[in-house]
């Protein structure tokens, strides 16, 4: 059912909970998982192998710890570049070439008490996404 699912992650402790379960559904539907992070316009564009190097230690992770067999695992990485996270995600959705079937994620990321006052990303992407979105609280466990 799922082909391709997107994954937005800004690194938060939740987002670091969130691609266990991120990795896992996508093994499960033979999905690929497309890892997605958002760079602000004043950030430094080397995050890209941040993130690169985030998500290969993660799968290797996973691999051993949980027998995850994510050597299987369709994956890639996209990095939008923005002032919103929300608003380059959702565009990137709206984009048919992109062919995303499914959005995971986390409940919670970097805004913190700022969510509150201006409305959390994940918020964001639920109420505009024209994909189904999977929102993940970090207080579940697989």
């Amino acid at each position: 059912m799922f082909k391709k699912i997107l994954f937005p992650t800004d690194f938060s402790d939740c987002a670091i909970k969130t691609t266990d379960f991120a990795v896992s559904f996508a093994l499960f539907h033979n999905a690929e998982l497309i890892f997605c992070h958002v760079i602000k316009d004043s950030e430094d564009s080397s995050e890209y192998s941040i993130l690169k190097n985030e998500v290969e230690l993660k799968l290797e992770d996973l691999k051993l710890k949980k027998g995850l067999d994510t050597d299987s695992l369709k994956w890639d990485i996209v990095t939008l570049f923005g002032h919103s996270a929300a608003e380059e995600i959702i565009e990137y959705i709206d984009d048919a070439d992109n062919n995303i079937d499914l959005i995971i994620i986390p409940s919670h990321g970097k805004t913190g008490f700022k969510k509150f006052l201006i409305g959390s990303t994940a918020e964001r992407i639920i109420r505009h996404s024209k994909v189904p979105v999977l929102n993940y609280k970090k207080h579940l466990e697989l």
